[in-house]
């Protein structure tokens, strides 16, 4: 009998042996999905702290981008009234012009010597003469068309204001001779 006995305990002691390297099995799993899970928590946590600091950046961006608008609405805000201070001033020149085209129309009419009746009667006006003089009794020119000046033929006007002659000289509008060296 004790090799039954033998047997016996072989066997309790090999089914032990597995119940005991199966306990251990699933003891070293539970461990790993716990430290598995905790990792992930970790993992999780880390990401959740990303997004706060990404939202922050989002605010930030949002900020500037309001602020941006804001300065965007404001230029348009003074184009628009930068707009109609120009048109304002527009109409204040043409009706200054106006009145003074009236009063040198008023001064025609009793000026002997201009024709306001004739058919190509213009006033002239300051605006209408070089800006650079002030307009006076003595320098408002009469009533003529411009004429241009005469040069002779096959000659070659330049847009610069220069004029190049057939005997090959260049001139400028006043008359003076360009030197071609320089």
């Amino acid at each position: 009998m004790s090799s039954d006995v033998l047997a016996l305990v072989l066997a309790v002691v090999g089914v032990l042996a597995v119940v005991a390297i199966v306990v251990a099995i699933v003891m070293i799993g539970r461990s790993r999905r716990r430290d598995r899970a905790e990792t992930d928590r970790s993992t999780a946590a880390r990401m959740r702290q990303d997004a706060v600091a990404d939202t922050r950046a989002v605010d930030e961006a949002r900020l500037e981008a309001r602020e941006a608008e804001n300065r965007a609405e404001r230029s348009r805000l003074e184009a628009e009234k930068a707009e109609a201070d120009a048109v304002e001033a527009d109409r204040r020149k043409a009706a200054e012009e106006a009145r003074i085209e009236d009063q040198v129309r008023a001064a025609d009419r009793i000026d002997p010597g201009v024709d306001h009746r004739a058919d190509d009667y213009a006033p002239t006006t300051p605006a209408t003469e070089d800006r650079r003089t002030v307009a006076t009794p003595d320098n408002i020119p009469a009533q003529q068309p411009p004429v241009a000046p005469e040069h002779p033929e096959g000659s070659t006007v330049h847009e610069d204001g220069t004029v190049t002659y057939p005997d090959g000289s260049v001139r400028r509008a006043d008359g003076t001779t360009v030197d071609p060296g320089a």
